[in-house]
């Protein structure tokens, strides 16, 4: 990190959850960071409280007044590391979907991982983009939903994800233009199949008909288990 792209941008303070301060010391030598007294645990537990910090390793990103500029900070230094301070996107990647909002906001997402055809895949993220945008102003994307691309560049979280939605997300195969569309609403445990669950490249107002029918409660929906 001290010669990558956020060097002069930060500082950066290692928290310790470690048992000894052997171990805390053994880290510590493999770091060219400051770092939190092992001794200090009021400190280390109102960092966590304050920043929700529930599993390890966390990294959370902050600005001079403290305020959060990010609490998903390894999803974003790895998928993104010259984006500081990573202002928000009209339309994000699987991985930063799961890591950080897909359990709070219906999320419209675009699976192109199955889609073998290059023109095919570059129409439905056209199509997804020009939606995300109708509903991304002023900087900010519209609290009721987000839009995400679930391609095989996250094929991880990409899986993860159709395996939590079930056996119709999993038994999608590889075809020219095998595109699915599913609106997830992970706080109501409900999902939405664009066209009925077919697998097409959807065209930018078709797209934009079924996320506004699904706004207004007008969408067919089904139960799924998260």
């Amino acid at each position: 990190m001290e010669t990558g792209p956020l060097k002069d941008k930060l500082d950066l303070v290692f928290v310790s959850s470690d048992r000894s301060p052997e171990a805390f010391a053994e880290y510590l030598g493999e770091m060219p960071w400051k770092a939190l007294r092992f001794d200090d645990h009021d400190a280390k537990a109102s960092l966590s409280a304050a920043f929700e910090v529930e599993g390890l390793p966390t990294l959370v990103f902050v600005d001079a007044d403290r305020n959060v500029i990010t609490s998903h900070g390894r999803v974003k230094v790895s998928t993104d590391p010259t984006g500081f301070p990573w202002p928000a996107k009209a339309r994000d990647e699987v991985e930063e979907a799961l890591s950080s909002y897909i359990n709070d906001v219906a999320c419209v997402i675009v699976f192109t991982d199955k889609c073998t055809g290059a023109a095919a895949e570059v129409a439905a993220v056209e199509a997804l983009d020009a939606v995300a945008a109708e509903y991304f102003k002023d900087g900010k994307p519209d609290p009721r939903i987000r839009f995400v691309l679930a391609n095989s560049a996250g094929e991880d979280a990409t899986e993860a994800l159709r395996n939590a939605l079930g056996a119709s997300h999993m038994r999608d195969r590889d075809g020219p233009s095998n595109v699915r569309v599913t609106i997830v609403d992970a706080p109501n445990r409900v999902k939405a199949l664009f066209d009925g669950g077919a697998l097409r490249v959807p065209t930018k107002e078709a797209l934009s008909a079924f996320v506004a029918a699904y706004l207004a409660g007008a969408a067919p929906t089904m139960g799924f288990r998260a």
